[in-house]
């Protein structure tokens, strides 16, 4: 369940999506200044360096203003901007997928302390991509099984199914 701060920014979160699909560009600063730090995390989560997290969270900035008029305000403000996220992370790793450069070997993000740390992300990146995702959607995001299941296709018992199977692989790697 939200707590009371998470349900007052998500309503703060609906009130600047709605005043975007209106015209008032205000709107998005307060998107950024409510979610910019989740939406970096999450993209970290899937993107997998903080370069490209910074990319996906500057181009879901520009896609919420470029389409504002489609936010219909049903469901969740979070989960709305986290879908947008999580497609564009994918679509960034797909388009990226085979430019690999050396250089991006080994990067660790030591730059800004607010990504979750490395021994998280070591063991976060030992679950496969779906898995991964229903983990951080879940537990960092802080969204219901059955929000991350509408994001995901998926049904709502195959998502906690999935869910607990990831912290069972977690809890073994984390053990040995």
């Amino acid at each position: 369940m939200l707590n009371i701060k998470q349900a007052l920014i998500d309503k703060q979160a609906d009130s600047a999506l709605r005043d975007l699909s209106k015209g008032d560009m205000n709107g998005l600063a307060v998107i950024y200044h409510l979610y910019g730090r989740l939406i970096r995390s999450v993209a970290y989560t899937i993107v997998g360096n903080y370069t490209d997290a910074e990319d996906v969270l500057q181009d879901v900035m520009i896609l919420l203003a470029r389409r504002a008029t489609l936010y219909k305000g049903e469901g969740s403000a979070r989960a709305y901007v986290m879908t947008i996220t999580r497609n564009r992370s994918i679509d960034l790793v797909t388009v990226r997928k085979n430019d690999v450069s050396t250089d991006e070997i080994g990067d660790i993000p030591t730059r800004d302390a607010e990504l979750a740390s490395v021994e998280v992300q070591d063991l976060l990146s030992r679950l496969s991509e779906e898995e991964r995702q229903i983990v951080t959607l879940h537990v960092y995001v802080g969204l219901s099984h059955r929000q991350v299941a509408e994001m995901m296709g998926l049904t709502s018992s195959a998502t906690e199914k999935k869910y607990q199977r990831a912290l069972k692989k977690l809890k073994k790697q984390y053990e040995s």
